[in-house]
């Protein structure tokens, strides 16, 4: 899973030992106040249940060869999807990018939209600021990702 996954993780801290500070005063922490059966006592990442994704990537034609039953991960089952979000950038699991392309055409549009409500109410200076910054902007988000992809989805 690589780096990916660990942006979708929590991390469970172990117990804390209180130090003895003089005298046998104990140091202020927050594991301090919890009962001794409620710290927590491993040291290791576990899975976000909510935001944990599995992508299979394969080619177009070797799809229907990807498992589709759910992976056990600690103790959390995670199911395969077809595209997963990461950094706001859209990845297949045949790496065509088409999921980035709908979804930031999607976007896109939806911002000139709602441009075209208020385009009668401000200059056309101001008009072509919110333009750039709303959709050109979209636009280079995540560009380098497209590089090499075919023309049919470049034009879109």
């Amino acid at each position: 899973m690589g780096y990916r996954a660990r942006a979708k993780w929590t991390e469970k801290w172990g117990a804390v030992v209180p130090l003895s500070v003089g005298g046998g005063a104990r140091a202020r922490s927050p594991y301090n106040t919890m009962p001794p059966g409620t710290r927590p006592t491993s040291n290791r990442l576990q899975p976000n249940r909510e935001k944990t994704e599995v992508l299979w990537c394969a080619t177009t034609r070797r799809q229907h060869q990807l498992p589709t039953s759910p992976l056990l991960i600690d103790v959390c089952s995670v199911s395969p999807v077809k595209s997963v979000r990461d950094l706001g950038i859209h990845t297949d699991s045949d790496l065509t990018m088409q999921t980035q392309v709908k979804r930031t055409v999607s976007r896109c549009f939806a911002s000139l939209r709602q441009l075209r409500q208020i385009g009668h109410l401000v200059p056309t200076a101001t008009l072509q600021m919110l333009v750039v910054a709303l959709v050109h902007s979209r636009l280079d988000y995540g560009n380098s990702v497209l590089v090499g992809l075919p023309a049919y989805l470049l034009r879109q």
